[in-house]
């Protein structure tokens, strides 16, 4: 079993005043505890998480402090480089799901779903619906 994060609850867990950090942590206390086996971002998660840290706060302490967190040798995280995953399964994903407003999947969504689904990897930490019926979400 493992599973894999997205974005939106690495940077509520990550930035203390954000208005989900709680909620983050109640879901880090959960996985913790059912022992969901490993855990797993990807590169354009990374990416994301560094994008928004920096857009909310302008400092670049904490934009450091989170990219040490998430990929320090001692980092609970697994790093999964998305070049592994075929560009054309992402594509896939994103146009077989992605339906606005109803499902308004991004590109990096998608590409979580292909590394799911290539690493055989069952549930995805997110506080997104648009993961609702594609895989086990623990929000």
């Amino acid at each position: 079993m493992a599973v894999l994060f997205d974005t939106n609850i690495l940077v509520s867990l990550l930035l203390d005043s954000d208005k989900y950090h709680q909620r983050a942590l109640s879901v880090i206390k959960t996985i913790n505890s059912n022992k969901f086996g490993n855990w797993n971002i990807t590169d354009y998660v990374i990416d994301e998480v560094i994008t928004v840290i920096w857009s909310k706060t302008k400092r670049k302490d904490q934009v450091e402090t989170a990219f040490l967190r998430l990929t320090e040798p001692k980092s609970p995280f697994n790093i999964i480089f998305t070049s592994q995953i075929s560009l054309g399964d992402i594509w896939e994903k994103w146009n077989r799901f992605a339906e606005y407003p109803k499902r308004p999947l991004s590109f990096t969504d998608a590409s979580l779903l292909a590394v799911a689904e290539e690493y055989g990897i069952e549930h995805i930490a997110s506080f997104d619906t648009e993961f609702n019926g594609l895989i086990s979400v623990l929000q």
